[in-house]
């Protein structure tokens, strides 16, 4: 059976892991979210599909080759089919209630954002970083591009996380949706973990894990999309013991916001043991 923690070693992980600095407030959906039970849905997809969920859960795109399905969860019926020049490799992004769709081109020189509910090809977004087209492709070798993660933060904002190089900063670039005007551009202090993750409901808030073990440093932070400043940090510290950061083995398995924009919670492994760990929103405590 799998190792249990002491009492004692969880509270004082507990007692350490208080913020480093934090201005962070709920931030709900716009819909209050919506508890399925016994949720039941026939999506009718071939073995090579893939499914691409909202932030919220409430809507999902099935991607098939070239051809994107969309589907409110909540409804559970189909809203439209997108049929276009899409990648049938990268994902897209869908967002609250199946509303846009944002997919990159199989050239992989530009998003598209979709209009779903109105069935229409809103435009497209280039792709650049440094002032030049961004090259996507598999991780091959430090110097390629990895492909560019997309997310909506709500239902008014497409998110772009990209990294010009391996174990570099990573760029975090923001467009108002549904005109695709740009609305900033920033980089994140160190290299984050580009499948730890997380917008909170209402789409206004970022949280990453900030993972540098050249410079020991390991963090939860949020960022603020509407200024691109940090408004909360964590220190992960407490939780890696007393051994030197750099000679242990570690891992982290997910971050997210609870459905309500409350609790932040986060799955993660040390040494032998693996921790829960959830922290209150609007204090910032555990």
């Amino acid at each position: 059976p799998p190792a249990m923690v002491a009492d004692s070693a969880f509270q004082d992980a507990g007692e350490n892991s208080q913020p480093t600095f934090w201005n962070v407030d709920v931030d709900p959906p716009a819909a209050p979210p919506v508890a399925n039970e016994g949720f039941d849905l026939a999506l009718g997809v071939v073995p090579s599909s893939h499914l691409e969920f909202s932030s919220t859960h409430d809507a999902v795109a099935v991607r098939e080759r070239d051809e994107r399905h969309i589907w409110d969860l909540t409804a559970k019926n189909k809203l439209g089919a997108i049929k276009d020049n899409l990648s049938p490799t990268f994902d897209g992004a869908i967002s609250p209630q199946g509303k846009y769709y944002a997919g990159i081109t199989n050239t992989s020189t530009a998003i598209v954002l979709y209009d779903v509910a109105n069935r229409k090809r809103l435009g497209e977004i280039p792709l650049t970083g440094d002032g030049q087209p961004i090259k996507l492709g598999r991780r091959r070798g430090r110097n390629r591009a990895t492909p560019p993660i997309l997310a909506f933060a709500g239902n008014e904002r497409l998110v772009a996380f990209s990294r010009p190089k391996v174990n570099t900063p990573t760029t975090v670039q923001t467009w108002s949706v549904p005109s695709g005007t740009p609305e900033r551009s920033f980089e994140t202090p160190a290299p984050i973990q580009m499948a730890l993750t997380a917008l909170s409901p209402g789409g206004r808030y970022f949280a990453y894990l900030l993972d540098d073990r050249k410079k020991q440093l390991a963090a939860v932070q949020i960022i603020d999309l509407s200024t691109g400043e940090a408004v909360g940090e964590i220190s992960m510290q407490p939780f890696l013991g007393r051994s030197r950061f750099s000679s242990l083995r570690y891992n982290y398995g997910g971050l997210a916001f609870s459905p309500d924009g409350t609790e932040l919670a986060m799955l993660f492994a040390v040494s032998e043991y693996v921790w829960l760990v959830a922290w209150d929103v609007a204090s910032g405590d555990q």
